[in-house]
């Protein structure tokens, strides 16, 4: 930057992309479109996030076709703000020790249990009995357990689930609260849901409560449906420690299913999509119709083939669910894209036909951009 003075623009400048990458821009009456950037203070640099409205026009993977200008038309100078985000570069596991305590099938409180809980200096669990406040319990399958993270000395970004029976057909939902003194407790989800479950040769299986980080001595997971009782629960803490920020994802809805792209029909087992713009994507939530509905699918994207032609090339599968038992309904996660695939249509391919097209949102990770206050604003 050297020691040049700036003056600072005060109100907004215009980020543009040209209508075509193979053109040259000279001006903004060069580009396609101009969208107002607002810059309230004196500053001698900012930074800026390309929303959808942004990608609708952008063509190139580097944003070579963004240009940001001072109130002449003049360009300033811009880069990225930051390199691409990485995924998780390590993770830190735990096994912790884990307390049943029985109460009520479906009760989702611990109110009416009576424990004796025993701790050390340190606040570790050493024994916690638990009984029913009645003269005459009876054994009944646990619908709470306690859970000891003391000395995990992390935040929990997930919990991992381990039983021994049953090794199918289980859905749970659960309450998890973290405390510090087992006596005032905070709620850190209330629709958390493992799930596995076999069906037609497919597997869909999920172990994991996320917690984002949650720093608690404890952990109290409440069980509040009705559903097949499991035995001997094993509970393991994960911290993930990142290289990167990956920063906050974007979701946006998809703008229909397309009849056509090129000459593949839509069918039953192949529906097509079209966004509204041409997103760096690196997730797809998907939602099938109907409950308990299970499907094994493929998301393809199109590439061109030459001679006015494109070929689908397939870039991540997912067994896809949709379930609902006991009055609990649970659907599957999103599909990560890595790396992250600049797309505007795509395709889902079913090993089944389906009865509708899955519902579908596309997220991704907008790009930042910095630049510098050069001229006169907006």
């Amino acid at each position: 930057c050297g020691n040049r003075r700036r003056k600072p623009m005060k109100t907004s400048i215009l980020l543009a992309a040209m209508l075509s990458h193979s053109a040259l821009a000279s001006s903004p009456a060069d580009f396609a479109t101009a969208i107002p950037i607002h810059t309230d203070g004196p500053s001698a640099a900012w930074q800026v996030e390309l929303d959808s409205s942004a990608y609708r026009w952008v063509q190139t993977a580097d944003l070579r076709d963004v240009a940001i200008c001072n109130a002449a038309g003049h360009p300033v100078p811009v880069a990225p703000w930051r390199p691409d985000p990485v995924d998780t570069v390590a993770e830190q596991h735990a096994q912790l020790p884990v307390f049943e305590l029985s109460s009520d099938t479906g009760s989702s409180a611990i109110g009416d249990v009576r424990l004796l809980i025993e701790r050390d200096a340190k606040g570790r669990l050493h024994r916690v009995e638990a009984g029913e406040t009645s003269e005459a319990p009876v054994a009944k399958p646990a619908s709470a357990w306690l859970v000891d993270a003391s000395e995990f000395g992390h935040g929990i970004d997930l919990l991992t689930l381990r039983w021994n029976e049953p090794g199918d057909g289980l859905i749970a939902q659960f309450n998890v609260d973290g405390s510090d003194d087992l006596q005032r407790w905070q709620r850190l989800r209330s629709d958390a849901a493992i799930v596995l479950l076999k069906r037609d040769g497919m597997q869909v299986e999920r172990r994991e409560i996320l917690l984002d980080g949650a720093r608690h001595r404890y952990v109290r997971l409440q069980r509040i449906d009705n559903g097949r009782s499991f035995d001997s629960l094993k509970v393991e803490a994960v911290k993930r420690v990142h290289g990167v920020d990956p920063g906050g994802r974007r979701l946006i809805k998809k703008k229909k299913v397309r009849d056509v792209i090129d000459t593949m029909d839509r069918s039953d087992v192949h529906p097509l999509y079209e966004i509204a713009a041409t997103v760096p994507a690196s997730e797809l939530a998907i939602k099938l119709a109907g409950d308990n509905a299970l499907a094994d699918l493929g998301f393809f994207v199109p590439q061109d083939a030459g001679a006015g032609k494109i070929r689908w090339v397939e870039r991540g599968r997912l067994v896809a669910f949709h379930l609902r038992q006991d009055g609990v309904t649970v659907d599957s996660d999103s599909m990560r894209i890595v790396p992250s695939q600049r797309i505007r249509e795509f395709r889902i391919d079913s090993a089944t036909p389906l009865a509708q097209a899955p519902k579908v949102r596309v997220g991704f990770i907008p790009a930042r951009l910095a630049f510098l206050a050069e001229g006169e604003g907006p």
